[in-house]
């Protein structure tokens, strides 16, 4: 599994983790609560420039976020038929917004530094004895950060490997045929992280015995 994040010359990568994530969970709650159209264009426009402006890697991430259009559509076009047009367009906005913006703090902050600022964060939670402890969650949201470019490098290899077969690799379209083995394939990796867990845990048990 690997990091989003890459060294640069950038003003985000200066920016503390603790400011950046201050940051986008103020933006995202100011999406979230007021939720208008023209908001969330802005904000989507504006997380579009920052990986444009970010440099080749940053462009090469908003290639692969465009890879995952036929999953928004689906869902876009089931909220086109229940409720309208304009909520659908402002919840397409507010998605590409929210997970473009969450990107940008991948891609400009070592994942190592991000995850003492979670666990810093979730320190209280600590004293609630029906949660998780503050280091279970913050291995949580580093499980769940990593596999998003494991789960994009899939769905390339899955597109790549259909046209190969049915079009000797002419045609570049993603296919809806892919949406199960995309799944199928996510919760194998899944089960895989989960099972070495637990095996290093039993091990970690087994070497504490006397």
């Amino acid at each position: 599994m690997i990091s989003l994040y890459r060294p640069a010359d950038h003003p985000l990568n200066r920016l503390s983790p603790g400011v950046k994530l201050a940051a986008l969970l103020g933006l995202s709650l100011v999406v979230i609560v007021l939720n208008h159209i023209a908001l969330n264009a802005i904000m989507a426009v504006l997380a579009i420039y920052g990986h444009v402006y970010y440099g080749e890697h940053g462009r090469a991430q908003m290639r692969k976020f465009l890879s995952l259009g036929p999953f928004l559509a689906l869902f876009v076009v089931w909220v086109l038929i229940d409720q309208g047009w304009l909520v659908a367009l402002t919840l397409s906005l507010r998605i590409i917004a929210l997970i473009l913006m969450a990107n940008l703090l991948n891609m400009s902050t070592p994942l190592d530094e991000l995850l003492d600022v979670f666990q810093t964060v979730l320190k209280p939670l600590d004293w609630v004895p029906f949660l998780p402890s503050s280091r279970t969650l913050s291995l949580g949201i580093s499980l769940m950060l990593r596999f998003i470019p494991d789960i994009l490098r899939k769905n390339e290899q899955l597109t790549a490997a259909y046209h190969t077969r049915h079009f000797n690799g002419q045609n570049s379209r993603w296919h809806w045929h892919l949406m199960t083995p995309l799944i199928i394939q996510t919760l194998l990796l899944a089960r895989q992280v989960g099972d070495a867990l637990s095996n290093r845990l039993h091990l970690a048990t087994h070497r504490e015995k006397p």
